[in-house]
């Protein structure tokens, strides 16, 4: 199978799209939402792999 050849655009482009923010969302305050990046050298240290610490 080769990348790109007989793929669904449409659905590539909806896939895509949905991941957009919208309107309201982007102008919303986005110090409330959870920030999903580890804060500390113990987190980031779990967070990767064993081979990697």
């Amino acid at each position: 199978m080769s990348i790109g050849i007989e793929i669904d655009q449409v659905q590539i482009e909806k896939m895509l799209n949905d991941c957009l923010l919208t309107d309201e969302e982007y102008a919303s305050d986005w110090s409330l939402l959870p920030d999903p990046m580890p804060t500390s050298d113990d987190q980031v240290k779990k967070a990767l792999p064993s081979s990697e610490r």
